[in-house]
């Protein structure tokens, strides 16, 4: 059996710097509580030494928390502050990317339109910097069920498919008067998806390694399928 390996793979940037920040932290204060699990990697999360995750504010223990590469709405950090605690702000550089497009495009006038999972972490952040008041559309029949709007502006989770994006951008710009589009997919999950892509036409089966709820390694298993050969999304070697 041969067995091929795709370029680029491990962690992103962003759940590095996060993984790292929160190592750090745990090192300098003896314990601390992330806002959500780290990473969408139960096996990873297992080995992280004085690091709790919690769902809310009102969990934390401890005066430190740390807020992981998703990002959080703006409210977040203003009842952060209210509770007095420390924040470690986590958040992926290209996530802060797309979070101040969303509230630049917001303050503008702009109906914003994001490209992803309306129930992601991340999703729920950029709306909360667009005031909540952006649109979240999966794929590009539901932005055809959209009205016609004056002003749109289109941006993407960092881990969503660059073809969906651009399939869903070309809907837009039919139905606004004016529409402009940033592509705020993570660099990093552009390549993965695109190797993944390649490495998939060339093998018999797919094996994807990481989390069950992971966005990025749902697209890959997603990807791989699209080749039509076996793929078993797996979290580690058990």
């Amino acid at each position: 059996m041969e067995i091929l390996i795709a370029s680029g793979i491990g962690y992103c940037f962003g759940v590095q710097r996060a993984v790292s920040l929160a190592e750090k932290a745990a090192a300098t204060y003896g314990a601390i509580c992330t806002l959500g699990p780290l990473i969408h990697n139960q096996a990873a999360l297992a080995r992280m030494q004085n690091v709790q995750a919690v769902d809310s504010l009102a969990a934390v223990t401890g005066d430190v928390v740390l807020i992981r590469s998703h990002g959080v709405p703006p409210s977040v950090f203003d009842q952060a502050a209210q509770r007095g605690l420390t924040v470690i702000d986590g958040t992926c550089p290209f996530v802060n990317r797309a979070q101040r497009l969303a509230c630049i495009w917001t303050n503008a006038g702009y109906q914003v339109i994001i490209v992803g999972n309306q129930n992601h972490p991340e999703v729920i952040g950029l709306c909360g910097w667009a005031s909540d008041r952006a649109i979240v559309v999966a794929n590009a029949e539901e932005a055809s069920a959209l009205p016609a709007m004056p002003r749109v502006a289109v941006l993407a989770q960092t881990t969503e498919r660059e073809e969906n994006f651009q399939a869903v951008c070309r809907v837009m710009a039919e139905k606004a008067t004016e529409c402009i589009t940033k592509n705020t997919i993570c660099t990093h999950t552009g390549q993965a998806q695109q190797a993944t892509a390649e490495l998939a036409r060339q093998v018999d089966a797919m094996v994807v390694v990481g989390g069950k709820n992971s966005s990025n390694t749902i697209k890959l298993a997603q990807i791989s399928s699209a080749a039509g050969i076996d793929v078993y999304h797996i979290e580690q070697a058990a």
